[in-house]
């Protein structure tokens, strides 16, 4: 059974339990009574019926799962990663779903590597991805300026970046005395 991750718990949304999602899907109306898995923070997974969904911007959606009625039990649930298993996506949308997570990110100009794809998050116009090594962070747009190829077989996205666009990570502070 091959999963993919299609998403992430960015928020809770209410007192009912509603959580607030960022996918990179177009469209997302296909879960509604089927069973995702949530990875969260922590690490540990959980097994969640999609009962109601509802798009709020695009690739931003609020979602209900069944047995998640409160906010304490959405808070616990933020920053999971959603995935689903690769067959539940309809098959006139298979060819356009790219799980970017876990892909490495190639620099299509110097065919250098430049990390893998961590994670993302939306802004109100596209959504960024954050490609990391040991000592860089990248955040890239996802767009056809700089998104140039995608090689699923190869497990790699080609990109074109801007002179700036590579930053040293930052390092965590420690006590200072």
């Amino acid at each position: 059974m091959e999963l993919i991750d299609i998403g992430k718990i960015w928020a809770s949304h209410n007192l009912r339990g509603t959580v607030k999602i960022m996918t990179t899907l177009e469209d997302i109306y296909f879960l509604i009574g089927e069973k995702v898995i949530v990875k969260k923070y922590k690490g540990n997974e959980i097994v969640l019926t999609v009962k109601f969904i509802k798009q709020t911007a695009p690739n931003k959606w609020i979602v209900d799962f069944e047995h998640i009625t409160d906010r304490d039990a959405a808070d616990s649930l933020r920053n999971g990663i959603i995935r689903i298993t690769k067959d539940l996506i309809p098959e006139k949308k298979s060819e356009k779903i790219t799980n970017y997570l876990g892909m490495k990110a190639i620099n299509i100009e110097t065919d250098a590597a430049l990390g893998t794809v961590t994670d993302f998050f939306t802004t109100p116009t596209y959504n960024i991805l954050v490609v990391e090594d040991n000592i860089h962070e990248i955040l890239i747009p996802n767009i056809s300026k700089f998104l140039k190829k995608i090689d699923v077989e190869k497990n790699s996205i080609y990109v074109e970046l801007l002179d700036g666009m590579i930053e040293l990570k930052k390092k965590k502070r420690g006590n200072v005395k």
